[in-house]
């Protein structure tokens, strides 16, 4: 399957500015996280990797503010996956508990199952073999 072209995205991130001005004209707080986030992803298909997380970032504090424990829990997780493609592992393993600790309060077990492998995938890109393994088997008994 071919990447999508690089101007592709760029052409989203327009429509997504767009999107967002909208919906905070009309203060729909959810349509706002929405294309916060979807912008983070966007930047983040960009290498734009900072920028991508803080897009992120402040799609947390919207899903946050309106509840939505399960997108606040995968955005969370997302910035742990952006500060794992920087090397800054602890950063990333930081980022991967919070989002397992959101998604088992909120009992969504597929967004922890998620967590908890990223964070597997953290703990192995830092050597620690034991412990990654113990997490990806935990994302699967989820």
């Amino acid at each position: 399957m071919r990447e999508p072209h690089p101007s592709r995205f760029e052409e989203a991130a327009e429509y997504l500015e767009q999107a967002l001005a909208l919906f905070r004209k009309t203060g729909s707080r959810f349509g706002e996280a929405e294309a916060v986030g979807n912008l983070g992803i966007v930047h983040r298909q960009l290498g734009d990797l900072e920028l991508a997380a803080d897009y992120l970032q402040q799609a947390r504090d919207l899903y946050r503010e309106t509840g939505d424990h399960a997108s606040e829990a995968e955005a969370i997780d997302d910035i742990g996956a952006i500060y794992r493609q920087l090397s800054r592992f602890e950063q990333a393993t930081i980022y991967h508990r919070q989002a397992i600790d959101v998604s088992r309060d909120a009992g969504i077990r597929l967004v922890e199952a998620k967590a908890l492998n990223s964070l597997g995938e953290t703990l192995y890109s830092l050597g620690e073999l034991d412990q990654a393994r113990a997490f990806h088997f935990s994302a699967l008994a989820t």
